[in-house]
């Protein structure tokens, strides 16, 4: 019993570190493409993918019930472009 859960938890941690790496990466794309991070949260942390992804691994170590869900947007409310994408 004790292997079967450290195995399934393992599953959980790469699967959870594999959200965050995508997170960061759909990030640093966006940023390539014009995309600017610069708000902050409501408690004064940086509004971007990175943070979001920080809160993702936060929330899987809750006891949420199934079915739970999270909604991670770092452009919930102000989405900014540079100006070449604009043209």
């Amino acid at each position: 019993m004790k292997i079967k859960s450290l195995i399934f938890r393992t599953a959980q941690l790469l699967l959870v570190d594999k959200v965050f790496d995508f997170l960061v990466a759909y990030q640093r794309y966006l940023l390539s493409r014009g995309f600017v991070f610069d708000g902050t949260t409501g408690v004064g942390e940086k509004n971007d993918f990175v943070t979001a992804g920080a809160e993702f691994a936060f929330w899987t170590e809750q006891k949420w019930t199934e079915g739970s869900v999270i909604v991670l947007s770092p452009y919930y409310d102000t989405l900014l472009l540079t100006e070449h994408l604009l043209q």
